[in-house]
């Protein structure tokens, strides 16, 4: 009964009698480890037990570098969940094989739960735009993982998309099966058009208004340039006075900086731009006097419209006898002597020298 001495195979001949075997087992059975989805990357350490000989047996921790996949620095971690006696991760997770639990060989299941990047791509739109507060990874044990929708400054959202032309049904959840690669979800986004509309101030209806003004924008269209306008004029006569733009703002005083388009600077929505003019003050004066050489003239090289009007002063030339300040190159008009008030431009006059008769 105590099990001593040799084993028995066989039962030898002559026996006359009842005999009694007692069997014997010795606790030593193989181990086997499934390590599931992570096999071929998963590793069990050197010391990993192979047979099972009694008593308890701590088991191994099996070890799984993330996984490096596409050209970026995308990873898939593996996380390991225990080791179980099913295939189906029935019952509890064991840490140790016990006496109670060895009734023979043994393999054991590897649960794992997957972590796997999600990527959201929103094609061109400016980063700064975009509110989304879904996650940057999901485990596959949370699978179904709710996509929400997100808020892009500017783009009215349309939903998520596996593929980059929107074709395929709409997403709102990611129930993730293997193979186990990289979630890429597509943002369906429409710019949002608005309004421009302009105020030319004292402007309005003295001006051709350039072909090229816009009539709205969106975000696609950055940057939306802004034309300048042409100068006016306001008055007439003396009283007349030029006017240049100095360029267009969002506000009827004219504070900041002016600005020369619409782009991502500007909060989105519609707006009134608003024309600034400022009136010319300064004219250049050029003094034509045809291939004579030597001239002097006292008169000034520019004018302000506040010194106006200017009384021309004669020019002299040694052997030479002014006549007078003309506007045309042949001088058929009449002699200038003031430029008057009413000056919107820059100004050429004529000199006109006779020869003094020889002595």
């Amino acid at each position: 009964a105590d099990c001593s001495g040799d084993p028995v195979t066989a039962i030898p001949k002559g026996i006359t009698e009842n005999v009694t075997l007692y069997a014997r087992f010795d606790d030593n059975f193989v181990i086997e480890y499934d390590k599931g989805i992570a096999a071929g990357i998963a590793e069990l350490p050197d010391n990993a037990p192979r047979a099972y000989n009694g008593g308890d047996l701590p088991l191994p921790i099996p070890a799984c570098a993330d996984v490096s996949i596409g050209e970026g620095a995308e990873t898939i971690t593996y996380i390991f969940e225990g080791w179980y006696l099913e295939p189906d991760f029935s019952g509890e997770a064991i840490t140790a094989i016990t006496a109670a639990l060895a009734g023979g060989n043994i393999t054991l299941y590897a649960k794992w739960d997957v972590e796997i990047p999600i990527f959201y791509d929103f094609g061109e739109i400016n980063p700064a735009f975009i509110n989304n507060p879904n996650h940057a990874t999901m485990l596959i044990s949370e699978k179904p993982y709710e996509l929400q929708a997100v808020t892009v400054a500017g783009y009215q959202f349309n939903g998520w998309y596996a593929y980059e032309d929107f074709s395929g049904p709409k997403i709102t959840s990611i129930d993730y099966s293997f193979p186990v690669g990289i979630v890429t979800l597509y943002a369906k986004c429409e710019a949002i058009d608005y309004q421009l509309s302009y105020d030319y101030g004292a402007a309005a209806g003295s001006i051709e208004l350039p072909a090229e003004l816009p009539a709205l924008y969106n975000a696609d269209m950055f940057p939306v340039a802004l034309p300048e306008l042409p100068d006016y004029i306001a008055g007439e006569g003396e009283d007349a006075i030029r006017y240049s733009f100095a360029g267009w703002y969002l506000n009827p005083a004219f504070d900041g900086e002016a600005i020369t388009a619409i782009d991502d600077t500007l909060s989105f929505g519609d707006h009134t731009l608003y024309a600034k003019w400022e009136a010319v003050e300064e004219y250049t004066l050029t003094y034509d006097f045809g291939e004579l050489e030597g001239v002097d003239n006292p008169n000034p090289a520019t004018v302000s419209i506040h010194e106006l009007p200017l009384a021309l002063r004669p020019a002299t030339l040694e052997g030479y006898e002014f006549v007078g300040w003309y506007l045309t190159a042949d001088f058929s008009d009449e002699a200038v002597t003031t430029i008057p008030g009413g000056l919107v431009t820059d100004l050429t006059l004529y000199g006109k020298f006779t020869a003094e008769p020889e002595e």
